[in-house]
């Protein structure tokens, strides 16, 4: 398994485990104007205190509104939905290793389903290599960088690129 895609998934359950762990709702905005208040299961909720205050602190109260909407639209529910949904990507997308030799080495992993298509009809095109397009999409998603478990092609005589600090 490799160290991004570990890294995903931990950043995946633990997404999930605080939005199971929090109120289920229905979520929703408040009715009044520029109030900041989220409603949890007809209940005004805590957020109406965090979200105005906040931003009352921050920005003189201008944007309440706006925080406790995209709060209620980012409701429990919704992300245990996304969350259950990265996950089955995750699953499809796994590393598999690239195992070469009669010492089978493994010399690296390719994408469990991607495929570069193949130019002729017979030709059933060659694996992606970890991590494929929709593994770094994740990564991006989730604020992991995928850059340093991208797949590193030597030129003859060269060595590895150095990963940023």
């Amino acid at each position: 398994m490799s160290d991004l895609h570990e890294r995903l998934l931990a950043a995946v359950n633990e997404r999930l485990e605080l939005a199971n762990a929090a109120d289920p709702g229905p979520w929703r905005l408040g009715v009044e104007r520029n109030s900041g208040r989220v409603y949890v299961a007809e209940r005004m909720a805590v957020i109406d205190w965090v979200g105005t205050v906040f931003a009352a602190q921050r920005s003189n109260q201008t944007r309440a509104h706006e925080n406790a909407a995209f709060i209620a639209a980012n409701d429990p529910a919704s992300v245990i939905r996304h969350c259950k949904r990265d996950l089955k990507v995750l699953e499809r997308h796994r590393p598999e290793p690239v195992i070469v030799g009669w010492d089978r080495k493994t010399v690296g992993h390719n994408c469990a389903v991607c495929y570069v298509p193949g130019e002729d009809y017979d030709d059933y095109g060659r694996p992606v290599e970890y991590p494929c397009p929709d593994v770094v999409d994740l990564a991006t998603a989730y604020a992991i960088d995928s850059a340093l478990a991208a797949p590193q092609r030597l030129e003859r005589g060269g060595s590895p690129p150095t990963p940023p600090r």
